[in-house]
């Protein structure tokens, strides 16, 4: 099978692909005219079907507004390591269904970074959701039935990527702690995910206290997971320095 023909089952035009000889010898001497034409507006109406999929993927991802990876000053911040973080970037570690984990403190890049990972997922043809831990929780809490958790579990569980930004910035109590730990129960080396957190793993239990599924949680998130310590200052503490120096 040639690559137009594949072009055109791809489009579901089954009897074009079958007799596109046939119906290009109408055409008589415009018959090459004819196909070239034909060629010309599949190959307009997939860039179309390409940038629509694309679009409806962005949507799903609800990444939101972000600055991507090439405005990002690498320098800034105290410890970065830069080559692991682009070694994230190429996507590998999905395909491995591994995981990746970000600390470290308010405003060094690490829900930036975790934003550029869905946008890559997105861009490369597969499916990624970003979230926060506290809508994470919320939404799940609010679920009325087995049947309405499962399917907005679910919701979670679909994604090649998912990402679960700030971990730590809310405390939440043990019925929370428990429904991460579902979640993540069911993704676990299934799919993968990304986690962003401005605590250490030795303050999760403040995060979650009493719950008696933080070191299971904890466990299964660092298994087969690249973790990424970041240190610095916020960048919004260089952007303020920067507006001073402007104003003098």
């Amino acid at each position: 099978m040639n690559d137009f023909k594949r072009k055109l089952l791809r489009l579901k035009l089954i009897f074009l692909s079958e007799n596109i000889d046939q119906f290009c010898e109408k055409f008589g001497k415009q018959k090459e005219l004819a196909r070239k034409i034909i060629e010309e507006l599949i190959e307009k109406e997939i860039t179309q079907l390409q940038k629509a999929s694309l679009e409806r993927r962005f949507k799903q991802a609800k990444i939101g507004a972000f600055t991507q990876m090439l405005d990002f000053d690498w320098s800034w911040p105290k410890k970065m390591p830069r080559k692991a973080v682009e070694t994230l970037l190429t996507l590998e570690f999905i395909g491995r269904k591994e995981n990746a984990i970000f600390m470290g403190p308010e405003g060094v890049g690490k829900t930036m970074i975790a934003q550029n990972l869905a946008y890559q997922c997105a861009f490369s043809g597969s499916h990624s959701l970003f979230t926060t831990a506290a809508d994470l929780v919320v939404k799940l809490k609010d679920a009325q039935g087995a049947q309405i958790f499962r399917s907005r579990l679910g919701k979670y569980l679909k994604p090649d990527l998912l990402v679960i930004d700030e971990i730590g910035n809310l405390s939440f109590d043990n019925k929370a702690a428990e429904l991460l730990y579902q979640e993540d129960s069911k993704l676990y080396e299934k799919t993968s995910t990304v986690n962003t957190t401005n605590l250490a793993f030795k303050d999760w239990p403040k995060f979650f206290p009493g719950a008696s599924s933080v070191t299971a949680l904890i466990d299964r998130l660092v298994h087969r997971a690249h973790i990424i310590n970041i240190e610095g200052d916020s960048f919004r503490l260089k952007e303020s320095k920067l507006s001073s120096q402007k104003e003098t």
